[in-house]
């Protein structure tokens, strides 16, 4: 698996905002810039070094990163051509750049031939201020805004012709920034901003796309074990066994997407959504990766397209996704979870029009919630070049738990948990799948009014819901409460599969 390595940010970072140490001289504070630097994968040169008074003037500064074959390919090189470090005489050094950083990436498509791209960064009122002792440097920085052009190459259709030129542009208002090293040498970093933005625009003859992009009161937080992501994947791999650890923080407040696309023959399809706050996490250390993305309070709008409607719309109360996975191989069993939650979607009258005009089915917020977690056994690191060229499974799945399921909308309610282990040495009672051995228990609210609600909109015939009454009849029995069923599905040792004690396989 090819790694893709960071485009520099951190690199330029630890440039822009690691300005000064307490009682030392600007030459000593810029040979800790350069030990920040490595620290990121970069090589740091500079062309030269001039000392005018209390500043210290470092020009024609280089940072690059050469990544193989096996880490994607490609060279990435960061150009500052003036960094002055002044020297403010209380033992405090302040930072500022004579030009704007550029960025230039090196690579190859899939013929072997060269490809390059490129972008420009615009920091307006930058300042960057560092205190401290050598053993406890603290790092500030603010900039009144961050504006980055890039140069993409253009796309070519599929006839050859160049299209125009791709258009991305990524610009932040209102920033802070702190820099520090914290136990272990770990980097933190945390950025805030007033507003973040992203637009996309480009055309071949296949088609065209727009996207703008905006979040508002970004907070942002990382650490990160020095050096972890300059490697190959099995370096990381390595790191991560040796204590190493990444974290990402984000939280944001109102987030808005609107994107358009455009086939050949100039029909578009336009999607817009906002929500008014939202959180994205992220973390890898010996014991796996962790993920969290979820908004709150969104709203959603779609036209055009193929859709049968003129606009399709809709809100909702929360989403959200997490999943923890291990990444590398262990002896022992390791514990992976996921979860997914869509509470109180509420879908736009022109949605319910399409098949129920009669107003059959109640019109009731939505929601979706899936719990699972489980232990798995890996006998080959996720991240290796060998586990991604082989057809092979890396390891093998020993439980499942079910620890909540609830599905509930026009009137009814599915609900259930349980749990499962596996045997890995019996593929043959299941077909190739190895023999589960568990329950789990499901309950239904509303199901007979739900069949009621089907046949009465000619979704179903009479005859069929007869059907599906005497099939839930055999599978379910009466719960407490009107309309209620409940169901025990169990599968024993032997691999008999048994509904409510009733065995069905």
């Amino acid at each position: 698996m090819a790694q893709v390595k960071h485009f520099g940010w951190g690199a330029v970072l630890a440039v822009l905002a690691t300005g000064a140490l307490a009682d030392v001289t600007a030459e000593q504070v810029w040979a800790d810039q350069e030990r920040f630097v490595a620290d990121t994968g970069y090589d740091m040169t500079s062309g030269s070094q001039q000392r005018q008074g209390d500043t210290l003037i470092v020009r024609d500064v280089v940072l690059t990163m050469e990544q193989t074959a096996e880490e994607a390919g490609g060279r990435v090189t960061i150009t500052l051509d003036e960094i002055r470090l002044r020297e403010t005489g209380d033992g405090r050094v302040n930072m500022t750049l004579g030009a704007m950083p550029r960025f230039q990436v090196t690579s190859e498509d899939a013929e072997g031939a060269p490809v390059e791209f490129g972008a420009e960064v615009t920091l307006t009122d930058y300042l960057a201020t560092a205190s401290g002792a050598p053993d406890n440097i603290a790092y500030e920085w603010t900039a009144e805004a961050l504006t980055t052009a890039f140069s993409l190459p253009a796309p070519v259709g599929e006839d050859g012709a160049v299209a125009e030129e791709v258009d991305i542009s990524l610009g932040m208002q209102g920033l802070t920034g702190t820099l520090a090293r914290g136990e272990g040498g770990m980097i933190l970093s945390g950025t805030t901003a007033q507003s973040l933005s992203y637009e996309f625009s480009g055309a071949t003859d296949e088609g065209a796309a727009d996207l703008a992009f905006t979040l508002a009161d970004v907070a942002l937080d990382q650490a990160m074990t020095p050096g972890l992501f300059t490697g190959t994947p099995e370096d990381l791999a390595a790191g991560l066994r040796d204590g190493g650890s990444a974290r990402i923080e984000m939280q944001f407040g109102a987030a808005s997407v609107d994107a358009t696309m455009t086939d050949p023959e100039g029909q578009a399809g336009r999607f817009a959504g906002e929500a008014v706050s939202g959180t994205l996490t992220f973390a890898m250390d010996e014991s796996g990766l962790s993920y969290g993305a979820g908004t709150q309070e969104g709203q959603f709008q779609l036209e055009g397209g193929d859709l049968p409607v003129p606009q399709v719309s809709g809100s909702y109360v929360e989403s959200g996704t997490t999943l923890t996975l291990p990444l590398t191989a262990a002896d022992a069993p390791q514990d992976y979870s996921l979860a997914t939650r869509l509470v109180g979607l509420t879908l736009g009258d022109e949605i319910w029009e399409m098949f129920d005009t009669a107003g059959s089915f109640p019109r009731d917020p939505l929601t979706l919630l899936v719990d699972l977690s489980g232990t798995m056994k890996l006998d080959q690191d996720l991240m290796s070049e060998e586990t991604w060229q082989t057809d092979a499974p890396p390891g093998q799945f020993e439980s499942l738990n079910l620890n909540d399921l609830r599905i509930s909308g026009v009137g009814a309610e599915l609900t259930g948990n349980g749990s499962f282990t596996f045997d890995n040495t019996d593929t043959q009672t299941f077909d190739g799948f190895p023999r589960p051995q568990g329950s789990v228990t499901l309950n239904l609210r509303g199901g007979n009014a739900l069949i009621d609600r089907l046949v009465a909109a000619g979704f179903i015939p009479a005859d069929q819901a007869m059907g599906a009454r005497m099939m839930l009849t055999m599978f379910a029995r009466p719960a407490e409460g009107e309309d209620a069923l409940t169901s025990t599905i169990e599968i024993n040792e032997a691999g008999e599969v048994r509904a409510n004690g009733q065995r069905i396989r």
